[in-house]
């Protein structure tokens, strides 16, 4: 092709230079913005220059309505900086447990953050309350967007009854608590109640009052930290990692999340709505493994009738009474693992001498399967808890359905 014949950006039309740009980081941006004044003018500006609406476009766009944020009235340029940081909330998280049962009880240790038409908003995630059902619940907690003037809004939402996001009215008709959110990296952040001081304005007062009776019931907020759950889905590498839901012998459904240290080790601990009133502070993981390496076929009789012999309870309950369920892949061990109970959860007031010696701990098996599943049971036991991955994508129970 002649040399000739090509085109300068700077003279292909401006919606095909911003639609390119839009690709770009806003340093990469900047550093073009600095190579003639034809690109600083197209780079320039603020809430009039289309580029912020095409960066925002380009990242949210099919995720939430960004001509609409802050009633239109925000700039593009400061959306994009606060979505920029919010957009790390997307996920999964879990509650740092507390000792205090104020706000606790209420809360559940699974949050996930999905994006709302105008806002964001974080859903407490629990196990239904019908027994032997996979149903989880999803019912919002906190909710974050932007003013008018472009400033943070932050509602706690402790009945989990919102369908959008509230005016100020609305929030205070809807007995919604006002917080902060404070961000300790990508993967930490802090929800503390916001305290109007009491010097504030007299159309304040009935909030400084509702405080007021808030302190009195021991209804506060008290500052909760959450941490991301970074990897919530297995990889080749690490085949059990991630959440997990499954039914235990009491036919309540738990979520699990499983976890690997550089090791190889495994650890499992529940995420469901009880287990941080049950914790009161403490970690409360279910099995440990102290290695990585595992059992492969063929296998001892000992260990062919540890696992023939059990009760399966869950996923696999249908199968455990079927003449040809042998044949089906979901019953096919592909390996075993050796594994324990956490101590702290069998008897968390032993010191931690007693804590440190193996006749204590409880031993127990993890049995992969060959469909990419597991379940798992502990050696005095006689039943197999058999797991189903749990995502974002399942499908959730409504709060007043379950």
């Amino acid at each position: 092709m002649d040399p000739r014949s090509h085109i300068p950006f700077m003279e292909f039309p401006e919606d095909v230079q911003l639609c390119t740009l839009s690709f770009l980081s806003p340093s990469t941006i900047a550093a073009f913005a600095r190579t003639s004044k034809r690109s600083l003018s197209l780079c320039s500006g603020d809430s009039g220059n289309p580029l912020w609406h095409a960066l925002c476009d380009r990242r949210w766009g099919s995720k939430t309505l960004i001509s609409q944020w802050g009633q239109g009235k925000i700039s593009f340029k400061l959306l994009y900086r606060t979505l920029s940081v919010w957009d790390s909330l997307i996920g999964f998280w879990r509650i740092i447990p507390r000792s205090s049962l104020s706000s606790v009880a209420f809360m559940a240790a699974l949050v996930l953050f999905e994006w709302g038409p105008t806002f964001l908003v974080g859903s407490r995630v629990s196990p239904s309350s019908r027994n032997g059902e996979y149903g989880v619940v999803k019912s919002p907690f906190l909710l974050m967007s932007l003013s008018p003037t472009g400033e943070a809004v932050y509602f706690l939402d402790q009945d989990g009854k919102s369908t959008r996001f509230p005016s100020v009215e609305e929030a205070r008709d809807w007995g919604l608590t006002p917080v902060n959110v404070s961000f300790m990296g990508a993967s930490h952040f802090l929800v503390e109640e916001k305290f109007l001081a009491s010097g504030d304005e007299e159309d304040d007062s009935g909030d400084l009052i509702r405080q007021r009776k808030r302190r009195m019931l021991r209804w506060t907020w008290d500052p909760q930290h959450f941490l991301k759950i970074l990897n919530c889905s297995p990889t080749s590498s690490r085949p059990l990692q991630g959440l997990w839901k499954g039914i235990g012998a009491d036919a309540k459904l738990d979520i699990y999340l499983v976890t690997y240290n550089e090791s190889g080790g495994i650890s499992c601990r529940r995420v469901g709505d009880s287990s941080v009133v049950r914790a009161l502070g403490r970690s409360l993981i279910v099995f440990y493994t102290l290695e990585s390496s595992c059992i492969m076929p063929p296998y001892s009789p000992e260990e062919l009738f540890r696992y023939e012999s059990r009760v399966h309870h869950g996923v696999l309950a249908d199968y455990s009474s079927c003449p040809s369920a042998a044949n089906d892949n979901s019953l096919v061990v592909s390996s075993i693992l050796f594994c324990y109970s956490s101590f702290n959860q069998l008897a968390p007031d032993v010191d931690e001498g007693a804590r440190e010696n193996s006749h204590l701990r409880k031993k127990g098996r993890i049995w992969r399967y060959r469909d990419g599943t597991f379940g798992f049971g502990f050696l005095k036991d006689n039943l197999i808890i058999d797991l189903k991955p749990f995502t974002g994508k399942d499908q959730f129970l409504e709060p007043d359905k379950h």
